[in-house]
């Protein structure tokens, strides 16, 4: 219904709908990131950037060349930085720079640069990203503070998968797993509800994808707790063996 509006405000001519369809063509854009279409959405938002060299950037981005789509978008900031020593030089809008910073990020996150996207979490003050880079940096004392934060409980409000994630690892690591099954059904139940808001599996969008890597990630973390309650229980029966033959 969104996409049918924004073709045929597309035919108008210019007038008073204008506002009305830069809110459309904003709520269109969050339908097809929210149903996992990441290259739709990029497409979209570079169609309305008029900032030198993002329209590149994005297209080289949607392709996947990873390493050359980072360069370009290093180079963007670096020219939005001397924006600010230099007057003359044209300032991207803000939903050009959120569309700048946020293809940077993710692409320092596909190619593992976790070092550069902690020192950026320190400080811009990003609570996803701190917990995502202390989780692969395997800092588990930062996590368990970030994971008790008031933005972790306000992402947990919103159904963040996530942050549920990661304190099932934090139950691993800790051993406490009588944790471990609960948070398993916790977080199983939230993935659940997303599938249920999610369109029917025949429509084909990625965030079906998505939900179903969770999913398998979800099998993965409980034969993990599985496999790490055997193992105490093997320990304790060898204890008392040894134990016991010691006795005797």
């Amino acid at each position: 219904m969104l996409e049918q509006q924004l073709i045929a405000l597309d035919k108008a001519p210019a007038g008073p709908l204008n506002n009305y369809r830069c809110a459309l063509s904003s709520a269109v854009r969050r339908c097809y990131l929210e149903l996992g279409e990441e290259d739709t959405w990029l497409a979209l938002k570079a169609e309305e950037s008029v900032y030198p060299g993002l329209a590149y950037a994005a297209s080289v981005d949607m392709y996947g060349k990873v390493h050359e789509a980072l360069q370009t978008f290093n180079a963007l900031i670096d020219q939005c930085e001397k924006y600010h020593a230099d007057l003359t030089i044209r300032a991207p809008s803000d939903m050009e720079m959120t569309l700048i910073e946020d293809r940077w990020i993710s692409l320092q996150r596909e190619t593992c640069q976790w070092a550069v996207l902690s020192d950026l979490a320190e400080d811009s003050g990003f609570s996803k990203l701190k917990m995502e880079c202390a989780w692969k940096n395997r800092d588990w004392e930062r996590l368990r503070s970030l994971c008790a934060s008031p933005a972790a409980v306000s992402c947990l409000e919103l159904g963040d998968i996530d942050v549920k994630m990661n304190e099932i690892f934090l139950a691993i690591y800790d051993g406490k797993l009588n944790e471990i099954e609960n948070l398993h059904a916790q977080t199983a139940q939230l993935c659940l509800y997303k599938w249920q808001l999610l369109p029917s599996i025949h429509a084909g969008c990625n965030a079906h994808v998505t939900l179903l890597r969770n999913f398998n990630r979800l099998v993965d973390i409980r034969e993990s707790g599985q496999i790490m309650v055997e193992a105490r229980y093997v320990q304790c029966v060898m204890f008392f063996s040894i134990l016991s033959c010691r006795l005797r």
